[in-house]
């Protein structure tokens, strides 16, 4: 969960800045903050308000069609969002699973004792592309399979073991696992840090609607993140040329 303290990762295309944003709000008390995050990742942040019957979370301006959340309990759940409100530490936790890139915008969270905004505090959410930079082709780009085999793809990307790697398909649109862990398996599909610096890919038990497109990428903190495309074709045998 990020903190309230570490509010803010700025990041150019030249180079990385840290530090904090803290804009306040003299008619709110509410301040504003900016978060940066990747396609694919959970976003969790918490904000310090004070207690109140109704709590909400919205998008924009809160219009009545910006309202993602309103709630007069302590927990409500809404699709790929959560607001939970911790009543000892009086905060705000929220959680946005599964970031795509319309969930890019400014965004409000508040709490208060009828249907006006009360307290509240406001940040912008930025979420960066998978693939930052021109996407390289891998050898060999086309990987033959049959149904209800295995595939392994060699993803030919340095990473440090603290990197993200991920994997995705259809230029990214749909994205399928990332992990920060030497390895993962997530459902039928594995990625394993190797000790050279590259990783590798594996999808298990096969199936027609698994042929497609996909990149294994590298999400890094400081620099640009880096892809390789590669096709999966799978059939009821294998073509031998």
């Amino acid at each position: 969960m990020i903190s309230v303290t570490e509010r803010i990762k700025l990041v150019s295309h030249t180079t990385t800045l840290l530090f904090l944003v803290s804009v306040l709000f003299d008619e709110t008390k509410a301040g504003r903050y900016l978060y940066i995050a990747m396609e694919g990742d959970e976003f969790t942040a918490d904000f310090q308000l004070p207690s109140g019957v109704r709590k909400y979370f919205c998008k924009g301006n809160c219009g009545e069609d910006e309202m993602i959340i309103e709630t007069y309990g302590n927990r409500a759940k809404s699709d790929r969002y959560t607001v939970e409100y911790d009543t000892t530490d009086r905060m705000v936790l929220l959680t946005i699973k599964g970031l795509i890139r319309a969930d890019e915008g400014l965004y409000r969270v508040g709490v208060s004792d009828s249907s006006s905004h009360g307290s509240y505090q406001t940040f912008q959410l930025i979420v960066r592309d998978l693939c930052d930079e021109d996407v390289v082709f891998g050898q060999p780009r086309i990987y033959n399979a049959t149904q209800g085999g295995k595939v392994t793809i060699s993803c030919s990307l340095f990473s440090f073991p603290q990197d993200r790697r991920f994997l995705c398909r259809d230029g990214c649109n749909k994205f399928l696992m990332g992990t920060n862990d030497p390895r993962e398996i997530l459902d039928r599909y594995e990625i394993k840090h190797q000790s050279d610096g590259f990783f590798n890919v594996t999808i298990t038990s096969l199936r027609e609607a698994d042929s497609g497109w996909y990149r294994c990428g590298v999400a890094r903190k400081e620099t640009k993140n880096s892809c390789q495309d590669f096709e999966i074709r799978v059939t009821d045998f294998i073509l031998l040329f």
